[in-house]
């Protein structure tokens, strides 16, 4: 039996949903995490997305990332329930640097095992 490997999906889904309801976190998300640290490949997508229209200086929204995610052909991946989802997952935005540190705790779990198998 395959076992299933560190992952935190709410921690994904809160630091992705922070970055559409606080628009003055996105440099912090965008500067603090890396695609390689969401388990969840839809969401690795968004933020790749999210990412993509930081650095054009274009704002997120549903609408800018579901453009940017349809101009990538990923969006019949991540699908539209998937994006209203991450906006629903999210309370506050006052959580952020607890969210991301949740992430990349995961994300380091993930690393320390891979290395430990390789070697």
């Amino acid at each position: 039996m395959a076992r299933v490997k560190p992952s935190n999906l709410e921690a994904e889904m809160s630091v992705l949903g922070v970055a559409f309801i606080a628009p003055d976190l996105v440099s912090k998300i965008c500067e603090s995490v890396s695609e390689d640290m969401f388990y969840d490949e839809r969401n690795r997508y968004v933020f790749n997305a999210i990412k993509s229209l930081y650095e054009s200086k274009t704002p997120v929204d549903i609408t800018t990332v579901k453009n940017e995610l349809d101009k990538n052909k990923t969006l019949s991946t991540v699908k539209l329930e998937h994006i209203s989802d991450i906006i629903d997952s999210v309370v506050t935005s006052a959580n952020i640097d607890y969210y991301i540190q949740m992430l990349l705790d995961s994300y380091t779990r993930r690393i320390l095992i891979a290395t430990s198998l390789s070697s």
